[in-house]
């Protein structure tokens, strides 16, 4: 693969997420609340909407773990749905542990909040976590 395939496969995926997002968040999610679904979904999981997040994620990692275990490249547009999908809940991730770390955060005196480097440690505390619940499972 030449660099400049590299970059436009890159770029075609990114484009293609971050559409997705952006649309099918504005068909799916209230009109002025984005994270609804997740904070609804986690309502009714009886978890938090990063954890419902993380519950919905999975369902697009196996999907696209499958093709990789069966090595099923044969239908592109496929490919391109499952990796985009699987982007943009990691996105919803990053943005609702910014939004939990907003609510228990003062804002500065232009209104911002400091969020660069806490909700990159709130993620990963979960992730360990869900890795050691799972390695408790399966043990």
């Amino acid at each position: 693969m030449t660099r400049d395939i590299f970059n436009q496969l890159i770029d075609e995926l990114d484009a293609s997420s971050k559409n997705v997002l952006k649309n099918k968040n504005a068909l799916y999610g209230k009109k002025d609340d984005p994270l609804h679904n997740f904070k609804a979904g986690a309502s009714i999981a009886n978890c938090t909407p990063a954890q419902c997040c993380w519950g919905y994620l999975t369902k697009h990692l196996v999907a696209l773990r499958d093709k990789v275990e069966y090595s099923d490249w044969s239908d592109r547009d496929d490919l391109l749905e499952k990796c985009q999908d699987s982007i943009n809940y990691i996105y919803f991730i990053w943005l609702l542990a910014n939004e939990t770390y907003a609510d228990q955060t003062e804002p500065d005196d232009n209104g911002i909040v400091d969020g660069a480097t806490n909700p990159t440690k709130m993620l990963e505390e979960f992730m360990k976590n869900q890795f050691n619940e799972l390695s408790n499972i399966n043990s």
